[in-house]
């Protein structure tokens, strides 16, 4: 993901104005169960915080298995009692055996591919989360609702804050639900 200034520049046109996506998003959730002030800062600021998630792009667990199995060929050298020093950790230091511990579990993780779109899932996760926060409607209808529209839209608007194009997020969307249990 771009930072919005690289992206601006990149492609000539700016991002929306986060004010306007803010009220569009505040519109989607009503009832608000606070202030339509206070929901407008709590909106500024998840996306706010949106944007630094998604500029931290997570390596996929190919990446994270890879990087383990070099690090244990690495280490095939080094004693396993051999300890190792630790800077700015409350531990002082680590032995070689338990940085291979951790090697071998690294190595078994199961996560996304290196396909998966994190800024699309974190769009919906977000828009779940900001309804479940911040909506007065009945638990039910909040998330839920027909084909959980409100969730799709909010997701959509999110996508457009970041990325500068509001998009469908249906499986997405979809996805984070079953996950969340609605």
């Amino acid at each position: 993901m771009l930072h919005p200034a690289v992206w601006a520049s990149q492609h000539m046109t700016p991002l929306p104005k986060q004010s306007e996506i803010v009220e569009e998003i505040i519109d989607h959730l009503r009832p608000l169960t606070c202030s339509r002030a206070a929901a407008h800062d709590e909106v500024n600021l998840r996306i706010g915080l949106f944007r630094w998630i998604v500029e931290q792009k997570l390596p996929d667990a190919a990446t994270v298995r890879k990087a383990a199995r070099d690090l244990s060929c690495a280490l095939a050298p080094f004693e396993d009692p051999q300890l190792i020093p630790l800077h700015n950790c409350e531990r002082p230091s680590v032995t070689v055996d338990e940085i291979r511990s951790i090697c071998e579990w690294l190595q078994r993780i199961d996560g996304p591919s290196s396909k998966f779109d994190q800024a699309k899932w974190h769009c919906a996760n977000f828009a779940y989360s900001l309804i479940r926060d911040l909506s007065k409607a009945p638990r039910h209808a909040r998330v839920r609702s027909p084909g959980g529209e409100k969730h799709r839209n909010i997701a959509g608007l999110l996508h457009k804050a970041i990325c500068g194009r509001r998009m469908t997020l249906k499986r997405q969307c979809a996805a984070v639900r079953r996950w969340r249990r609605v």
